[in-house]
């Protein structure tokens, strides 16, 4: 792959881990005021971390999507291709660090 194919690939997803958590809310809050644009060839991935939001361990607030989940959406879902499962795995964890972030920071504002 070419280094300016990587450079635009590295944009867009970073565009899109951007992006994917303008659909989070927070006790019924959304976090973001309008909705994503999600490119066409991100839409799976988008509609992954969606399901694999449910999946999340329970405890004191939400955690971290485990990879094992992850690992079993992939089982599921038929992405069987060693590409596509990283792909996966680096977005899921990409958007979950972001949707973890912007709940913690709701949280602490809702708090005080």
């Amino acid at each position: 792959m070419s280094k300016k194919r990587k450079l635009k690939r590295r944009s867009l997803l970073k565009e899109f881990v951007a992006q994917s958590t303008a659909e989070a809310t927070v006790d019924g809050t959304k976090l973001a005021k309008e909705e994503p644009v999600v490119e066409s060839a991100f839409v799976w991935i988008w509609e992954a971390f969606w399901k694999l939001n449910a999946a999340r361990p329970g405890g004191f607030g939400p955690s971290a999507i485990p990879l094992t989940e992850v690992a079993a959406y992939c089982n599921l879902f038929r992405v069987n291709s060693h590409r596509e499962r990283s792909l996966l795995v680096h977005c899921i964890q990409a958007m979950d660090a972001e949707y973890l972030r912007l709940i913690s920071n709701t949280t602490k504002i809702n708090e005080t």
